[in-house]
């Protein structure tokens, strides 16, 4: 079974040549994320689908099966959910742009997502980015 430790590795993994295979607003040779994308079917990955946005264009890649049962390769077109593994992304791009000195942990929700963080209860004029975080750690139970 995948746990989400490896998942964030894997997409970390695969993510990287996919946006170091080419400056912005070139259509340059994704060969060294094909490459990691075979790789990890090989190393025990049922299928890998991976999808890179940036700026105007889209590229995607498969490899590997889909459905175990009817060996159904996998798709570019293949949707699925991914669930809580995004947080750990979010909260990696929140920390790294701390750290760049581009947001404070002490902003609010509001101040980056006005309006998007209203009703029943919550105000995201209220919570700041770090509250954010522990609240949701809390509710998680992380």
């Amino acid at each position: 079974m995948l746990t989400a430790a490896t998942a964030v590795a894997l997409s970390a993994a695969l993510v990287t040549p996919a946006l170091a295979a080419a400056p912005a607003g070139t259509h340059g040779d994704h060969d060294a994320t094909r490459q990691a994308v075979r790789a990890a079917v090989a190393g025990g990955v049922p299928g890998v689908t991976l999808t890179v946005r940036r700026g105007h264009g889209t590229w995607a890649t498969t490899a590997g099966v889909g459905n175990l049962k009817t060996g159904k390769p996998r798709s570019t077109q293949d949707h699925y959910r991914v669930a809580s593994i995004s947080k750990t992304f979010v909260a990696t791009v929140v920390l790294q742009l701390e750290a760049e000195g581009k947001l404070s942990l002490d902003d609010t929700v509001g101040k980056w997502l006005p309006g998007v963080v209203r009703g029943h209860g919550h105000d995201g004029r209220k919570v700041t980015l770090r509250r954010g975080a522990i609240i949701e750690a809390e509710f998680c139970g992380k």
